[in-house]
Formats: structure tokens, C-alpha cells, sequence
């Protein structure tokens, strides 16, 4: 399952367009699994990768060109970071250079914990491309 919000504010220059990706999440595995011909339990991988290259292609189609940011959420622990960043090639977003964040208007934005993640425009092309080989 995955929730965005295609025309929210890059968080560089706030009057950019961005995709901020508010939700990620594959069902649970006992969810997911079926009994294959053979009545062998078979539990789809990648369900993650799919979902994320879902936000990507969104991402690219929308007015912020590929830009995409997210929050890993502290639940997913170091884990969800480094997934993150080494399966999607996500950058952390500096908490000194960044501290505040786009987000609501009532609270002035979003404080940033050094959790939050980004593809810049041309890093968004590489990872897509990058996946590529995932569907075909």
C-alpha cells in the first residue's frame, strides 16, 4: 500500500513541487502467501520494490520532475534506513542544513530527525532505471 502527495513542496526550495511518499507498506507475509500447483507455500517477493517504483513513476510523471522524499518511520528502524538508501539509493536529508521541512502550514512545517530521505530529479532517473530489471 503506498500514499502520496504528488504536488507537496520540495523540501531544497520550498516553491518547487515534489512527490512526498506519506506511506509504504507490503501486507503481511502470512497475508500474501498462497499454495502454489505442487500445494508448496509461496509468499510474492519484492512487494516493497514494486510499491516504491509505483511512488517513483508517479514521482517522475508529476510537476516535481522525479523528486521524492520520504520519512522512514522509527518503527522500521535502522533497517527501513538502509533499505533506503542501498536498495533505492535514497540520500539522507541533513538535519543542520535542513532542520525545518515542508509539511503543515499550521505547525510550520515538518522538524526533521535525520530520518528523511530523498531523489533529487536525475537520481530519480538512475533508480528507475536501476529497477528496471526488476519487471521485466
Amino acid at each position: 500500500m503506498i500514499a502520496l502527495l504528488a504536488n507537496e513542496r520540495w523540501f531544497e526550495d520550498w516553491s518547487q513541487p515534489a512527490t512526498y511518499l506519506w506511506y509504504l507498506s507490503t501486507a503481511p507475509a502470512e497475508i500474501l502467501e498462497f499454495k502454489g500447483a505442487q500445494g508448496a507455500a509461496i509468499i510474492p517477493r519484492q512487494i516493497g520494490r514494486m510499491a516504491f517504483d509505483v511512488a517513483l513513476t508517479v514521482a517522475l510523471e508529476a510537476m516535481g520532475r522525479g523528486r521524492l522524499w520520504l520519512h522512514a518511520d522509527p518503527a522500521g528502524g535502522d533497517r527501513l534506513v538502509r533499505w533506503s538508501t542501498q536498495m533505492v539509493g535514497m540520500r539522507t536529508i541533513d538535519p543542520a542544513q535542513h532542520p525545518k521541512l515542508p509539511g503543515s502550514t499550521l505547525t510550520g512545517g515538518r522538524r526533521n530527525d535525520g530520518r528523511y530521505l530523498y531523489l533529487d530529479a536525475q537520481a530519480a532517473l538512475q533508480t528507475h532505471a536501476a529497477l528496471a530489471p526488476y519487471w521485466s
